[in-house]
């Protein structure tokens, strides 16, 4: 709002004349007279008093976290929303989402009647900038509940009375009995509350709640954790621990399954072992990329890296499988786990083989359990032919490794000193390769397939 004045009206004609005000500036008289009375304020989006730390409320006075609000309405009723949901918060012991934001932009009429968008700047080329939201809303979400409403605050304190786009849904307020407002005070900000999906009808841009607290949780076990393929456990010696904690040794796992029935597989092997007295080959990887549904729905599939340029890294496993092989006996079985605690019903391509887990009996485990990680058996034959990376294993139980340097026993088809480089570039994709590195007793098994290297690890259990 722009206003011009003019001195000395007086001395110009001796005060008998009634000013004239150039068109384009505002009036105050007329109209714009009952607007005189209030002001325009930095209306934030995020409180201060939400948070704790120093460095937390003083960015909340940055103006992306700001938007153009009546002081009557700022102090009057959006306050009061601010306090009611933090004394909600706190009475109930909840962590609540809080999200706000504005919809539409603010008009007035000008002097001759015409709804005018209102802007804080306008350049002498009518180029505008910094618009007065008509509205403001806070959704307020319960990942606990998966409960949320929103509230919405008309920024105009001079309305006669709510209609048309300032209504964006039914009030359900009634419904609400911790808000603590003047609610029909349209001075103080007229205010009603929406459903959450009736208000997402009108403004899209209000994020899906479900999606994001239904996989992300700060203070729990649903979270990615280092995957290792070669367990630390498998190992006797400090060298052979701590090479397990290389990340060529690892892959993105929720840490329900991580924690769940992978451990117990890992554990149930190891006993086997020790307790039958044998020699076991074990090899363990990673089948598929997990894919999650987008707000839109669309399966999507998950990287923990992608740049700018939709460059995509480290992507989730779909799949871990784990198979077990005895030399002596030339027996074997292949164990598979579902890297998704949220899947309520295994189908599809988490299937890969028909289950012989009953004919498993020393395997204690849940493998129906989905949180922990739905587990299934494969006979390695059916395994192999979906996952045809999985190594003939007549030929590792023999230890036909291809040679590396520093390696003093080699049996196929390299010379003793040629190196792992001149090794790669002797494969055409969809070949594979396995490399023993005596220094761990362990081998990494590298498959080459659409030009993509896919690793794995090969332990031998002692």
């Amino acid at each position: 709002m722009r206003v011009r004045t003019v001195k000395n009206l007086g001395e110009r004609d001796g005060g008998k004349t009634e000013p004239r005000f150039e068109p384009g500036t505002s009036q105050m008289r007329g109209v714009a007279m009952k607007f005189a009375d209030d002001f325009i304020m930095r209306g934030h989006y995020s409180p201060k008093t939400d948070f704790v730390y120093g460095n937390q409320q003083r960015a909340t006075f940055h103006y992306v976290n700001v938007g153009p609000q009546w002081q009557t309405f700022n102090a009057g009723n959006w306050d009061s929303v601010e306090t009611s949901v933090r004394t909600y918060a706190d009475k109930n012991k909840l962590d609540l989402d809080v999200y706000t934001g504005t919809y539409g932009i603010l008009t007035f009429p000008d002097v001759n009647g015409v709804e005018t968008e209102l802007y804080l700047y306008v350049d002498k080329n009518n180029n505008k900038a910094i618009p007065v939201p008509k509205l403001f809303w806070k959704a307020v979400y319960d990942p606990n509940s998966q409960a949320g409403i929103v509230i919405v605050g008309i920024n105009n304190p001079y309305l006669s009375g709510p209609q048309g786009d300032y209504v964006l849904c039914n009030d359900v307020c009634s419904n609400i009995s911790w808000l603590r407002w003047d609610q029909k005070n349209i001075t103080k900000g007229y205010l009603y509350c929406c459903d959450v999906n009736d208000f997402r009808a009108t403004v899209s841009t209000l994020p899906e709640f479900t999606l994001g607290d239904q996989y992300i949780a700060e203070t729990s076990d649903y979270y990615l954790a280092r995957g290792h393929n070669a367990a630390k456990a498998d190992f006797v010696y400090g060298s052979q621990h701590r090479a397990t904690f290389h990340f060529v040794n690892v892959a993105p796992q929720w840490q329900t399954f991580n924690g769940g029935n992978w451990e117990t597989v890992e554990s149930s092997v190891r006993a086997y072992a020790d307790k039958k007295k044998l020699d076991l080959d074990v090899y363990t990887g990673t089948y598929g990329i997990l894919t999650f549904p987008d707000v839109n729905g669309v399966e999507t599939e998950l990287y923990l890296y992608v740049d700018n340029n939709n460059n995509k890294a480290i992507p989730v496993p779909k799949l871990y499988w784990k198979a077990v092989y005895d030399p002596k006996s030339q027996a074997g079985v292949v164990f598979v786990g579902i890297n998704n605690p949220y899947l309520s019903n295994p189908q599809g391509d988490y299937l890969i083989c028909n289950d012989v887990s009953s004919e498993i009996s020393w395997l204690e485990w849940e493998p129906k359990d989905i949180k922990r990680g739905y587990s299934y058996c494969c006979i390695v034959d059916d395994f192999r032919s979906t996952v045809k990376t999985l190594p003939q294993f007549t030929e590792c139980s023999k230890c036909q490794y291809f040679c590396v340097e520093h390696t003093t026993e080699c049996f196929l088809l390299l010379q003793q000193n040629t190196s792992l480089e001149q090794t790669l570039q002797r494969y055409e994709p969809a070949d594979s390769a396995l490399f023993l590195n005596p220094r761990v007793e362990m081998a990494i098994y590298f498959s080459f397939f659409r030009q993509q290297i896919q690793i794995f690890e090969y332990s031998r259990i002692q």
